[in-house]
Formats: structure tokens, C-alpha cells, sequence
């Protein structure tokens, strides 16, 4: 369902339930764990993903590292602190054989 500012609709975007997944896996390893401008993303940790990849950084310019690295300053322990409580909560599912 949808907004529009007025009332519901029934149009809406679609996503598969997987895609925010591999969005959150992706941003946690993009921001903690890139070495050398590069991300490694082993096999299968994407939906139909048939090897392991590596995601090199484009070059930016100094403005624009400057503004991620003073967002990532700024924001990184609450960025942790939300990943902990994702994490928390599937541990706790597969705790109990939910997942």
C-alpha cells in the first residue's frame, strides 16, 4: 500500500522480501568491512549470486570522501548499535529454530 497525501492506494513498489536483506548485508560490509577500496562478497551471500565477487570503490573526489568519512564519523555508532539489534534478533530466531 501507498500514500499518495490524500488517501491509500493499492499501487505500490514492489520488492522481493531477499532485496532488503542483500541491501543491509551489502551496507554493513560497504561501510565495516571494505580493505583496499574493495568490498569481497563470498558466493551465495546474494539471492542467485554463483561467485564470489569484488566490488571496487569508484574514484571520488576529495569533497565527496570528506562528506561519507564525516557522515560515517558522525553516525557510525548508531549505524552499530541498529546492526546489533538486527542481529540480536535473528540469533534469538535461530535460537529458537524460527530461522
Amino acid at each position: 500500500m501507498r500514500h499518495t497525501g490524500n488517501k491509500w492506494t493499492r499501487q505500490a513498489e514492489e520488492l522481493p522480501l531477499h532485496r532488503p536483506i542483500d541491501m543491509t548485508l551489502f551496507l554493513a560490509k560497504a561501510i565495516f568491512d571494505s580493505t583496499n577500496d574493495s568490498i569481497d562478497i563470498p558466493k551465495n551471500a546474494f539471492k542467485n549470486q554463483d561467485s564470489d565477487l569484488t566490488i571496487i570503490q569508484e574514484n571520488r573526489s576529495y569533497g565527496e570522501m570528506a562528506s561519507y568519512n564525516k557522515f560515517l564519523s558522525d553516525n557510525s555508532s548508531e549505524l552499530k548499535e541498529h546492526l546489533n539489534n538486527l542481529r540480536d534478533a535473528l540469533n534469538s530466531l535461530k535460537e529458537q529454530d524460527k530461522i
